[in-house]
């Protein structure tokens, strides 16, 4: 049975909407947090504002880059799409089977070759 390639294609450009506007919204977060710049209540110099401010920083920086590395694999989704290959197996060349593809729609490998790789890392 052949896979209905729009069904994917949609589902991936709705995760890639959704991740852009998460990412969106953390860079808005990120610029909003510089434009308050050292206000504060109370001591504006005081070491667990700072401390607080740069653990929010750097939290927000790795999920931004943990959001820009899902977009990239979903632009290589898309770009698999146009080449008429997606939905099969990097590894083996076997078809991605439905469910995993539902799952997780940008999906490179198949369930076993997943597997081996996280085995082996």
């Amino acid at each position: 049975m052949a896979l209905n390639i729009e069904k994917y294609k949609t589902l991936i450009l709705e995760e890639k909407a959704r991740l852009e506007a998460d990412r969106q919204s953390l860079r808005d977060s990120e610029r909003a947090g510089e434009d308050m710049g050292d206000i504060t209540m109370s001591d504006p110099n005081h070491p667990g504002d700072s401390a607080t401010e740069t653990f929010e920083m750097g939290k927000d920086m790795a999920l931004v880059a943990g959001l820009d590395a899902q977009l990239t694999q979903i632009n290589n989704a898309i770009a698999r799409i146009e080449a008429g290959t997606y939905g099969t197996c990097e590894r083996c060349g076997k078809v991605i089977p439905e469910v995993r593809l539902n799952a997780i729609p940008y999906a490179t490998l198949c369930i076993e070759d997943q597997e081996f790789v996280e085995r082996i890392q």
